[in-house]
Parts: structure tokens; C-alpha cells; sequence
């Protein structure tokens, strides 16, 4: 990836993280009923472009102002987190899944001196596809912050990732609809 490239992407990171705690917000528009969970009601997200798609929490809002500007889809809740998908095709990392992972994970390092990796897994998602996930902790405005996420690889050429921040003393009133969220994955085919 070149510099410019690593740079916009941390940079997409960084402000996607920022509106937890800025930026005017409208309801959220789910592309079809919201499907009741343990955890609450969920929406569903389908790419326009690639073939994936995930729930997550009906009551999230949109934030326009981010996808106008940086090309993501982005939800939050007040203050208390957000979720954002970051899709990405003919991407670089033709030679697995850990590569594309090993790159994400150095572009969120550049993007924050506090990153800490808590945890890294191998995974499959519901339909028995290889998948990583990522626990990490960045610090926001002072405060801890916890992010998970899910990221998929596509034809070793199109990633994939889900994330979710949360400020860390309150990651434990989200932990069980992340983990629900991420189960919903699924590429079509």
C-alpha cells in the first residue's frame, strides 16, 4: 500500500472513531425490517457495491456527514459508541487474509501512539469462512476506548471490516451485541 493510501485510511479510522463523541446525526434507514435478537432489535447492512452483509443495532443512527465525506457507512449511539464498515476491493493483499489483517493493524498503530492489541483470533464466520478477530484499545480525547472487529478477505482480493468502539467503561453493556452483530456476517455468493 502506498504512504498516501495508509495515511487516508488511518485518517478514515480516526474520524470515523471521532464522531462517538461529535457530529450531528439522522435515523438510520435499514435496508429491510429490523430482526429481533437476543440483544435487541438488529437492522441489516448490505453493501451496494460487494457481496456482504451484517446486522446491527436498529436503534443506531447513521452519521451522513462521515459517509459524505470518507466514503463509509458509519452508526452510532449518542456518546456511548459507534460502528462503522470499512469495504475495500482490489486490495493488496493477494496473499491471505493474515497479510490484509497485519496491514490493518499497522494503519490503526500509525493512526493512534495508544493502540494496544488486547487480543487477535482466527475464526469462521456463520458460513464457515476464515475471518480474524480483533480486540484493541486506542485512547479517544483521554479517555479508553475499546474497539472490536471483524475482518473477512474476500478472493484474497476484497476486504472487509466491521468495527465497533466503545468507551471502555461501558464495553461490558456492549460485549454480547458485538459478538451477535458479528455472527450475522455473511458473503453472498
Amino acid at each position: 500500500m502506498g504512504d498516501s493510501k495508509s495515511l487516508r485510511w488511518g485518517a478514515v479510522v480516526l474520524f470515523a472513531l471521532a464522531a462517538v463523541v461529535a457530529a450531528a446525526c439522522t435515523p438510520a434507514t435499514p435496508t429491510q425490517t429490523p430482526v429481533s435478537s437476543s440483544t435487541g432489535p438488529m437492522a441489516l447492512y448490505e453493501s451496494v457495491k460487494y457481496p456482504f452483509s451484517i446486522q446491527y443495532p436498529a436503534e443506531w443512527v447513521e452519521n451522513p456527514t462521515i459517509q459524505a465525506d470518507y466514503g463509509i457507512p458509519v452508526w452510532r449511539t449518542d456518546s456511548q459508541g459507534q460502528w462503522f464498515v470499512v469495504v475495500e476491493g482490489n486490495t493488496e493483499h493477494g496473499e491471505s487474509l493474515s497479510a490484509y489483517v497485519d496491514w490493518v493493524i499497522s494503519i490503526d498503530k500509525q493512526s493512534d501512539a495508544d493502540h494496544e492489541m488486547v487480543s487477535r483470533e482466527q475464526t469462521k464466520t456463520a458460513q464457515g469462512l476464515p475471518a480474524e478477530l480483533l480486540e484493541y484499545t486506542i485512547s479517544w480525547s483521554g479517555e479508553p476506548m475499546t474497539v472490536n472487529a471483524l475482518i473477512y478477505l474476500d478472493g484474497n482480493r476484497v476486504g472487509f471490516r466491521a468495527a465497533y468502539g466503545v468507551y471502555t467503561s461501558r464495553y461490558g453493556e456492549f460485549k454480547d451485541m458485538i459478538a451477535n452483530s458479528f455472527s450475522t456476517f455473511h458473503a453472498i455468493e
